[in-house]
């Protein structure tokens, strides 16, 4: 299947774009090796955003919090330095 001019800046290398009831969404993708197919396979990872004809990206809420939980907490040196005194 073949997609719209107005998707295709949209395409990137590790994501592919699906067609779900006439919407476009926006997947992280990886490729593994079946041993038994004899050949590399498709397995879509996650969900990134939802692409509208309108040319705008809309981010997914999920992958949002998916990104907000990754990255480390923010720790104040002050903070820790109290806690680590009453701890010893």
């Amino acid at each position: 299947m073949s997609l719209p001019e107005w998707v295709l800046p949209f395409k990137e290398p590790n994501t592919t774009i699906k067609c779900i009831k006439g919407l476009y969404y926006k997947y992280e993708v990886c490729y593994r090796y079946d041993p038994e197919k004899k050949r590399s396979v498709t397995k879509s990872i996650h969900l990134l955003g939802k692409i509208t004809q309108n040319e705008v990206f809309i981010p997914s809420s999920k992958n949002k919090l998916r990104e907000e939980c990754e990255r480390p907490p923010k720790v104040d040196i002050k903070t820790y330095g109290i806690c680590a005194l009453f701890e010893t």
